[in-house]
């Protein structure tokens, strides 16, 4: 049998085609374990916990400063600034780690441009972000540290 010379490249595309997807896959199955281990990770202290975040951006200084969080239930309640215990203003409170996975899952589902993501190998939680989300956009990259996850003893 004869391929034509258009046919090579076809095949070369389904090929690529297989191996994304099997790459998309991969990527969504250590998103989802990562998760469930940090779930499981909180089961004690009913979804309350702390951790510290930094994001590295073109933003203003009070925004990449590293904050200290609570969350309880998924949500924000309260965050202070690691380097003076002050309180971060709620319009600058980060999202939580529930949010940040979600944001990693919308990255995957929106085809970003790079996604580099470090899971902390216990706990699950992801220790460091970096997505672009458009090769040809400036500016609009996210990159985030997170560190110290505590779960807090109901009470």
């Amino acid at each position: 049998m004869r391929l034509s010379l258009l046919a090579v490249p076809l095949c070369s595309l389904f090929l690529l085609a297989c191996t994304d997807d099997g790459e998309a896959h991969q990527e969504n199955a250590q998103l989802s374990s990562a998760r469930d281990r940090f779930e499981s990770s909180l089961t004690v202290s009913d979804s309350a916990y702390t951790f510290v975040i930094q994001r590295s951006c073109e933003c203003t200084a009070d925004v990449a400063r590293a904050m200290r969080a609570t969350v309880s239930d998924g949500e924000v309640i309260s965050a202070i600034y690691v380097d003076t215990q002050a309180d971060v203003p709620e319009a600058l409170w980060p999202r939580s780690i529930e949010g940040v996975f979600d944001q990693i899952q919308a990255a995957y589902d929106d085809d970003a441009f790079e996604i580099n993501i470090t899971y902390d190998i216990e706990q699950g939680f992801p220790r460091s972000v970096y997505i672009d989300f458009d090769d040809a956009a400036a500016d609009e990259e996210l990159a985030l540290q997170l560190s110290q996850v505590t779960p807090l003893l109901p009470g």
